[in-house]
């Protein structure tokens, strides 16, 4: 069990190499404003402290402290706490191995899918509640992984449905899969939008409106999206944090820590402190 620590910020992240580097992050009295982003993992998160607000599926959600918070891989939210109260949220990242693993045991049958952001469950809430004791107390990996392990089989078994099929939308649609896949394999380079619209055929502003209809984000969000993700996995495997940078297309270290903390919420040096093992 690892973790990282600022408390002139007051974040804690932790990770849980035994379950698939599941990433654990708690945010205490924070005025911190998330960007419309997405994970490639599930976002299961409870606040400790006063209430959050999310855009999320075009519509505004306020999650209060007794309902517990979930979104799927790949879904576009921000976050921002609700009201003048301080906010202090506490979340789960597992990734979609992790819980279509547990889904064997516990259903459905095909990748696992949240209907919406809010769950109102009394267990779940005090389950989540107690794992963030146990983390804040440094209780032994065994206790912590079984406890998250059963949590996300509960959450699973009791709230999870099969993630709907996509509706397939033609050519606009594999226009954008392209311009997407080329943003994949061309992340850390300079991207314009008139090779992306040229790409997915079609002209640059009937793209922007098609991209953000399909995948939830502008272009320029989505390529941030892939170079944070990236960021994350080098800075876990203890990469140099100005390497990091320039490997996946920052101007420099100063650009990558101001993106990453928008974006993920702690710095990279926090972050790669907390993926030590």
């Amino acid at each position: 069990m690892t973790n990282g620590v600022t408390e002139r910020d007051q974040r804690r992240v932790w990770q849980v190499p035994a379950l698939d580097d599941l990433t654990v992050v708690a945010l205490y009295r924070s005025n911190h404003v998330f960007p419309r982003h997405m994970h490639d993992t599930y976002s299961i998160g409870v606040n400790l402290r006063g209430a959050h607000a999310s855009r999320y599926r075009g519509a505004r959600y306020v999650l209060p402290p007794s309902a517990v918070a979930v979104v799927n891989p790949q879904e576009p939210h921000t976050g921002e706490k609700a009201g003048v109260r301080d906010w202090s949220f506490f979340g789960l990242y597992p990734s979609a191995e992790l819980m279509a693993t547990i889904c064997r045991d516990v259903g459905p049958r095909g990748d696992p899918h949240f209907r919406g952001p809010r769950i109102d469950d009394p267990d779940l809430l005090a389950g989540l509640r107690d794992v963030h004791a146990m983390l804040e107390v440094g209780a032994e990996s065994l206790r912590i992984e079984s406890a998250l392990t059963e949590l996300l089989g509960d959450l699973l078994r009791d709230h999870a449905v099969k993630r709907p099929e996509i509706r397939p939308n033609g050519d606009a649609r594999r226009g954008v899969a392209r311009a997407r896949d080329y943003i994949h394999e061309n992340f850390s380079r300079h991207i314009e939008l008139a090779s992306l619209a040229s790409i997915a055929q079609l002209s640059p502003y009937h793209f922007l409106r098609v991209f953000r209809q399909e995948i939830g984000l502008t272009p320029h969000a989505y390529l941030t999206q892939v170079r944070i993700d990236t960021a994350r996995r080098l800075l876990a495997s203890g990469e140099d944090i100005a390497r990091v940078a320039f490997r996946v297309g920052f101007c420099d270290q100063s650009h990558l820590t101001n993106r990453f903390k928008e974006w993920v919420g702690v710095t990279p040096a926090e972050y790669r402190e907390a993926s030590r093992v």
